[in-house]
């Protein structure tokens, strides 16, 4: 006979009969409740009475699915380039996301994009917060988007979470560079670079930084004073938002 205390009632949940072997098996009619069942198994005589009594095994059960986790969050460390939080960097793996409001030592995946295999797999601690470097799957110089599922104890899979917006860019063209106004002092020199990169122009001992625009138009003025007509190289580099430094390109002016 097998008994099931719950919620403070202990019921009679069916009986078997012993094999030969002295194993036994009972199918239940119905499904347990979710919650804690403190089960209790007799063996009774065909006398009816009770010959031994098995010790108390609590088994829990949880059919209810988790939470949909919050958006997964990028590590600045793997943020690189001119910002640590617009989700914009060059590494292709080994990105590092984080969490939090998981269930206590659920399995955490991450994917990327529509990406069915996970891209990187961890347990939640004891809090529920999570930590995890990726390991493959997000490409190179594309932009996708980051989530996470849990997956508690009892198997029990939530929904997908809310994205995270991710950018992979990992190389950067050549800036250019022309003269705009070069008579007298303090010359002006424009050219092209990458949207939004950081354009450092050297001129002998001088150098000055400025930033492309949204069409990747740049303009610098420089701290120059000549007594007398004379021709300059400029050296022009960029570093684009997401951290990747150009090769150098220089004009006479």
């Amino acid at each position: 006979q097998v008994f099931d205390t719950f919620g403070g009632t202990t019921l009679l949940l069916g009986s078997a009969v012993a094999d030969a072997n002295g194993a036994w098996a009972l199918g239940l009619t119905k499904p347990l409740s979710d919650g804690n069942h403190v089960l209790q198994v007799k063996e009774v005589s065909s006398s009816g009475s009770v010959l031994r009594t098995s010790d108390n095994n609590t088994v829990r059960i949880d059919t209810a699915t988790p939470v949909a986790l919050s958006k997964p969050i990028l590590d600045p460390l793997s943020d690189l380039g001119t910002s640590n939080s617009d989700g914009v960097t060059n590494p292709t793996q080994g990105l590092i996301y984080s969490g939090t409001g998981a269930e206590a030592y659920a399995t955490i995946k991450v994917f990327a994009g529509s990406n069915a295999s996970a891209v990187g797999t961890t347990q939640a601690d004891s809090t529920g917060a999570w930590r995890v470097s990726t390991s493959g799957g997000l490409g190179a110089n594309a932009s996708t988007y980051v989530y996470a599922t849990q997956t508690d104890l009892a198997g029990n899979t939530s929904m997908a979470s809310a994205a995270s917006q991710l950018t992979i860019d990992s190389t950067i063209g050549t800036p250019t560079i022309s003269a705009t106004t070069t008579q007298g002092n303090n010359p002006v020199l424009s050219g092209t670079a990458e949207a939004l990169s950081t354009v450092r122009v050297t001129v002998g001992q001088t150098t000055a930084t400025t930033q492309a625009d949204g069409q990747g138009v740049w303009m610098v003025q420089l701290s120059l004073a000549p007594s007398e007509l004379t021709t300059y190289t400029a050296s022009v580099q960029a570093t684009d938002v997401a951290g990747n430094v150009s090769l150098s390109s220089t004009g006479l002016f």
